[in-house]
């Protein structure tokens, strides 16, 4: 072999081995962005899901919580006690039932996206509803002494805790990174 065809060997291997090199160094850049798109991908659906999630508890609890101020204003507002007691009752009784509907359904919507609520926020809900459950058994039983003090501070302390909580859910809303993609 002469030396220029051993040069030539030379710098054939030497050419082959490197475009070989970037080919792999390529190969395996690929599969990492690929990986990572996915990744991205998938955080940006689970965010999704979660803020739509966070958005559809924070309706409940204020549909809920809508309610709950409706029936505290028919059972101890000055306006309702101008009313006659028939159409008090019944105006009470519609409230209770509107109230007791909308836990109901503010709990199932709470169930249905506990999976995508952070700790922080779902224990104060799953108190939120217990102390609610108090409420309910408060509204059962209204021949207990002093039902509207009980029932004016239970509902008060109710309301309070569903500020608190809008805020927490604000607060995660806005602290979803992929919040400016979504629009």
């Amino acid at each position: 072999m002469t030396p220029f065809e051993s040069d030539l060997l030379k710098i054939l291997i030497d050419k082959g081995l490197l475009a070989g090199i970037l080919l792999i160094a390529g190969f395996w850049l690929n599969r990492a962005l690929e990986r990572f798109r996915a990744r991205h991908t998938y955080m940006q659906k689970v965010a999704d899901a979660r803020l739509q999630a966070l958005g559809e508890v924070n309706e409940a609890l204020f549909m809920h919580s809508m309610n709950v101020q409706k029936l505290r204003n028919l059972i101890l507002g000055e306006a309702s006690l101008k009313l006659k007691e028939e159409i008090r009752t019944n105006l009470i009784q519609q409230g209770y039932a509107d109230t007791a509907k909308a836990v109901t359904e503010a709990q199932a919507t709470v169930y249905k996206h506990l999976v995508f609520l952070p700790k922080e926020l779902s224990e104060p809900l799953l108190r939120y509803f217990d102390h609610d459950l108090e409420i309910i058994q408060l509204m059962a039983d209204k021949t207990a002494a002093e039902f509207s003090s009980k029932f004016n501070k239970a509902t008060e302390q109710l309301l309070a805790q569903a500020g608190e909580i809008h805020k927490q859910i604000i607060v995660e809303i806005n602290s979803n990174p992929f919040k400016s993609e979504l629009g």
